[in-house]
């Protein structure tokens, strides 16, 4: 059956929100794409395009659609979400920790869904702790260059192109922020140079390289998923768990009644809001 106008509709929001997700450090563009519902889609239709005998309009296009979304977000969102980051940094935060708070009860319910199991195996909570602790390593151990280059040479190119591939694979896996990848490894103020100044070779270096990164991570979740489904989710909600950790703005970031008050309003809203799509949709 030809899918409807509406499905797609979702699909570029869902690409929207990974777009403005992957431009914040710390939150992952795959985290995002869990909770919109697209996650496995996305992985299956990527993993199709490279399979014979598949055909390929329907994953083509779905990615098109996807990707067309997250590509607007980037040029549409990145001053206003740089604004929300440096003027309302602890409400931010505590927005998209609701929103993946909210997520989990749809990543177990999928995993169980796939599994057909009701038991939880001690395999996949090694993997939840496992999963936690890589994440918040990462996380800990980034770096905070800001160099910004703007002249472009072939010793560059290697050094974007490389940039892009790590930051692509990561984001594909949720709880990992492809932008703190790329602030890891000191580009991550060239890329917003970039955008703002439409600096196509760079601009087109990175995404280069992040779509490799894409299409080479996703083949091998798409497998993961197929053949150790508990496993796979296990690990993506510990993954969920350590991006909600490392987004905590701490304690002295919402003292005041007030701003308690709104910490906690917005913190349901965003849970709400996960819940609602998670509850409203179909996860396979």
């Amino acid at each position: 059956m030809k899918p409807s106008p509406l499905y797609y509709g979702k699909l570029w929001m869902a690409g929207l929100l990974m777009g403005i997700a992957g431009i914040v450090p710390g939150l992952s563009s795959g985290t995002v794409a869990v909770i919109a519902g697209v996650y496995k889609r996305l992985i299956d239709s990527l993993d199709a395009l490279f399979k014979r005998g598949e055909k390929k309009w329907l994953p083509l296009t779905t990615l098109i659609v996807i990707f067309t979304g997250m590509v607007m977000a980037t040029f549409l969102f990145a001053s206003m979400m740089s604004t929300l980051i440096e003027r309302h940094p602890a409400l931010t935060s505590v927005f998209f920790i609701g929103l993946i708070i909210g997520t989990t009860p749809s990543v177990a319910h999928h995993a169980k869904r796939l599994d057909n199991t009701d038991k939880i195996r001690l395999s996949s909570v090694l993997v939840i702790v496992c999963a936690f602790a890589f994440v918040i390593f990462m996380h800990t151990a980034q770096s905070n260059g800001v160099a910004s280059y703007t002249s472009f040479s072939v010793r560059l190119f290697v050094i974007l192109f490389t940039a892009g591939f790590f930051a692509g694979a990561t984001a594909v896996v949720p709880g990992f922020s492809g932008s703190l990848v790329l602030l890891m490894l000191g580009v991550y103020a060239t890329l917003l140079t970039a955008i703002a100044e439409f600096n196509w070779p760079i601009l087109l270096t990175i995404a280069l390289g992040a779509l490799f990164g894409v299409i080479m991570i996703s083949r091998v979740m798409h497998q993961l998923i197929k053949h150790y489904p508990q496993a796979t989710y296990a690990g993506i909600a510990g993954c969920l768990f350590a991006s909600a950790y490392t987004l905590w703005p701490g304690l002295s970031s919402v003292e005041g009644a007030l701003l308690i008050a709104l910490a906690l309003g917005v913190f349901i809203v965003g849970a709400l809001l996960a819940l609602t799509v998670g509850g409203a949709r179909d996860h396979a």
